[in-house]
């Protein structure tokens, strides 16, 4: 069994940990900053997948032992998403800090998994988390590393970060099961969705598998664009959609979806131009110009 490291006391306020400034209304601001530069529905998603991308990517330099897995699962009925990946993990200390903005563990993370300029981290600046973590009211974050787990969920960050409620978003220890005790390492982030979120329904935003699979393959990092290279590990993708009464399962090919792998009936295909525009002279006229008058110089 796992255990959960002792020197952590919740609840805790993951900007007070690493923020120097004791005002409260700079630290919103700063947070309301990281929000106002996302504007996609895909963001929470998008975000959450190159994280995990990015944490698979480290094990495997690392060397640690295979499944380089990821997770996905969309549940329409209770509108909310998470992802697990079995990459590096994270300590309680780096677990109870994610969440501020301009924190970011992956440059620690580089010297041991020997990345390079050909193999970069996806995202690096730090504030993937800040805006997961304030853009919704209720997200969890467990992650387990050398076999200790740490489990936390954080409620009512938008709220505060928007000026709607007054008291600081803390982080409180979560105590029920994670999908990760079946896994010897890796990170779990759910986040749920409300009016008040970006997406605001699942479900309206794409309401079938074969939608999702598109979006995770043309929306996150889970359709890589590797240009010549090789992947750095054999990643497998699992995606889950719930709708409330069944859930559908489907393994996604960690690669780009380019327009031409498409299947459409009649078949996709890309136009001659050249040939187009000789077969289709232009047949519209220039318009009339209106007279011109000339003064009259008396």
């Amino acid at each position: 069994m796992p255990t959960t490291a002792q020197n952590i006391t919740f609840p805790i306020d993951p900007l007070q940990r690493v923020t120097q400034s004791e005002d409260l209304e700079y630290r919103r601001r700063t947070v309301e900053g990281v929000l106002e530069s996302y504007h996609s529905n895909y963001d929470v998603l998008s975000e959450a997948v190159q994280n995990a991308i990015d944490a698979v990517e480290d094990a495997k330099l690392a060397r640690e032992k295979a499944p380089y897995l990821i997770e996905v699962t969309v549940n329409l009925a209770e509108n909310w998403i998470s992802v697990l990946d079995t990459g590096v993990g994270m300590t309680p200390e780096e677990v109870t800090t994610a969440f501020a903005p301009h924190v970011s563990f992956k440059q620690q993370s580089a010297s041991k998994a020997k990345r390079d300029k050909k193999n970069m981290y996806r995202g690096y600046k730090g504030v993937g988390l800040t805006f997961l973590a304030y853009g919704t009211d209720d997200i969890m974050i467990h992650s387990k590393q050398a076999e200790i787990m740490t489990k936390a969920r954080m409620q009512y960050g938008r709220a505060w970060a928007r000026g709607e409620r007054s008291d600081p978003a803390m982080m409180v220890q979560d105590s029920g099961a994670s999908p990760l005790d079946t896994h010897t390492r890796g990170t779990y982030v759910r986040v749920q969705f409300s009016q008040n979120t970006r997406p605001r329904s699942l479900s309206y935003l794409a309401p079938s598998m074969a939608v999702w699979k598109t979006i995770l393959r043309t929306k996150t990092a889970i359709g890589q664009v590797l240009m010549g290279r090789k992947a750095i590990a054999h990643v497998n993708v699992k995606l889950y959609l719930m709708d409330g009464v069944r859930t559908e399962t489907a393994e996604i090919e960690p690669d780009f979806l380019y327009p031409h792998e498409v299947q459409r009936n009649p078949a996709f295909r890309f136009l001659d131009l050249a040939e187009y525009y000789q077969t289709h002279a232009e047949q519209s006229a220039p318009p009339d110009l209106p007279p011109v008058f000339s003064p009259v110089i008396m």
